[in-house]
């Protein structure tokens, strides 16, 4: 079954759309690639999920991530080239709150593409989100299950040891490997506090 993403009444690809021309009408580094506008497509709209150090160091899981905005992918005709994000603002109004060019736009792409040739995924319905955890660098596709299977979670590069990106890892074996980064983050920033 195709991965499944957010509806068309849930989202606001206009904004990105916008956010994006005013980028190309710019000197930017995607400017410089000579892309047009009606080259582009906005698509894959899907959730944003943020986890916290302090949180996961404290023997927290997937169940603590907090969603804070949605992602679109932007597209110039097969290639990604952006990514963009949406958060609400302070009257609840989405805004575009960060477009990206970097190598995690084409990680999310070839992730994906990754995660739809897998038998699991081909047979059971999973919606796509991203799983952020910037405190300890690292991003991830996260498929949630819409029937009962267990999660998928698929670090993109690149990752810090001993994660392994490329590697579809379930929700526990992901928060093992991540709990030992956010204990050091945790107490860094304990250390850092003025008593």
């Amino acid at each position: 079954m195709p991965l499944q993403y957010l509806s068309e009444a849930d989202t606001r690809p206009d904004l990105v759309r916008v956010g994006v021309n005013e980028v190309l009408g710019r000197r930017s580094p995607l400017s410089g690639r000579g892309i047009a506008a009606d080259q582009l497509q906005v698509e894959l709209p899907h959730d944003i999920y943020d986890l916290r150090a302090d949180k996961v160091a404290a023997g927290g899981g997937l169940d603590t991530a907090e969603k804070t905005g949605q992602r679109y992918l932007v597209r110039a005709g097969a290639e990604p080239v952006a990514a963009g994000e949406l958060v609400a603002g302070y009257g609840g109004e989405q805004m575009l709150a960060n477009l990206n060019y970097g190598d995690f736009v084409s990680a999310t792409a070839e992730a994906i593409d990754k995660l739809e040739a897998m038998d699991v995924v081909r047979n059971h319905q999973f919606e796509v989100r991203l799983l952020r955890f910037s405190s300890v660098y690292v991003m991830a596709i996260w498929l949630k299950s819409k029937e009962g299977q267990r999660d998928i979670i698929y670090p993109l590069p690149p990752t810090p040891r001993p994660i392994e990106a490329g590697h579809p890892y379930s929700p526990d074996e992901f928060v093992d490997l991540v709990r030992p980064l956010a204990k050091n983050r945790a107490d860094e920033a304990t250390s850092l506090t003025v008593p």
